[in-house]
Parts: structure tokens; sequence; C-alpha cells
């Protein structure tokens, strides 16, 4: 005698095993944190590495892409205006001069690709948190996806900022890329008559 399960609960299974493949994908494509700065109980990190790592896992450079937690300074965010996010792409170069944020630059020294979290207010988390979810991610995403196989001496790097005053958010983006080397596959033409 055969066992019929009902529809519904197949459906409901099914959404079980669905769950359990994508928590185990998520595992498997964590991004790995490098450091994770100590934080005072009225600032918070507006991004967790979970949810990073999710809207990053079909990018070509998963792999090579590190994430840092850092704080360096409260002074921006006691006038109101800061950075929360950014992507760089780094090789045999210091980052670019034109910094958005000035205490970057005594972090640690940086991986190829790097994500960089920044702490926010408290009281701005969940607002900041729903912008880096629907807006900055997505546009992470294709940057780092348009940026496939790039192998140039410089940096480049894509930033998001909080306006307390304005509520307003903006992004900026830095380059200071090598140009290419001219390779050997150039034709000359010659006359010979």
């Amino acid at each position: 005698m055969s066992l019929l399960i009902p529809t519904a609960h197949r459906a409901e299974n099914s959404a079980d095993v669905l769950n359990e493949v994508v928590v185990n994908t998520l595992e498997q494509v964590l991004i790995p944190t490098l450091s994770k700065s100590t934080l005072t109980e009225d600032l918070a990190y507006p991004v967790s590495a979970n949810s990073i790592s999710y809207a990053l896992a079909a990018i070509p450079m998963l792999s090579d892409l590190k994430l840092r937690f850092f704080f360096g300074s409260d002074s921006n965010l006691r006038h109101g205006s800061y950075e929360f996010i950014r992507v760089e792409y780094l090789k045999d170069a210091l980052p670019a001069g034109k910094y958005p944020i000035a205490p970057l630059l005594s972090r640690p020294p940086q991986s190829q690709w790097e994500l960089v979290v920044q702490p926010v207010p408290y009281m701005y988390g969940q607002e900041i948190n729903h912008y880096i979810v629907n807006v900055a991610l997505p546009q992470i995403e294709r940057w780092l996806s348009r940026r496939k196989g790039l192998d140039e001496k410089g940096s480049e790097i894509l930033s998001f900022f909080f306006n307390e005053r304005e509520h307003s958010f903006s992004s900026e983006t830095v380059a200071r890329l090598e140009p290419r080397n001219i390779r050997n596959n150039v034709i000359t033409r010659v006359n010979f008559g």
C-alpha cells in the first residue's frame, strides 16, 4: 500500500529542502572577514557579513574578495555626514590619494579586492541597512561584475555616504588606474611601392 502525502505537506517539505540548500550555499560562499573593530554602544555596523555574502554570491572574484568592519574615527559621525560602506580594488599601489575618508588610510594592509563596512549611529542603523540591501549591494555587485579580469596597477573605489541633516544617501567613485600597456599586437603597414 502506498502512502500519499498531501500537496500542501509536499510543498512545505520542498520549501524546507530549498531553505536548507540556500543556507548550505551561503555557508560555502561566506566572504572572509579580515577584522572587526570594537564599537561603543551608540554605534553599530549597518549590515552583516551574511547579508553581504548572500548579495554578492554570484560575482566573478568572490574567492578574492575580503571583508573588513573598520572604525577609525568618529569625527565625520559627529558632523552628520559619513561613509558607511565601500568596495575597493588595489594592485601594486597605495590607495587613491583622494580618499573620501582619510582615517581609512591607517587601517592594516589591504587585499586586492576588499569591502569595508564602517559603523553608523545606532539610531540610523535600520534605515542605512535598508539602503545597503536594496541599493548599495546591487550597485556593488554590478561594479564588481564589470571589473571581471581587472589586472591594472592602481586603485579604484566605490563609496556610499549618508547625510543626517539632509537625510540623503550618495555614492562616489575614485579611480587611479594606470593605463594598460600596449602589447606587441600592433599591425604596421609598410608601403613598398
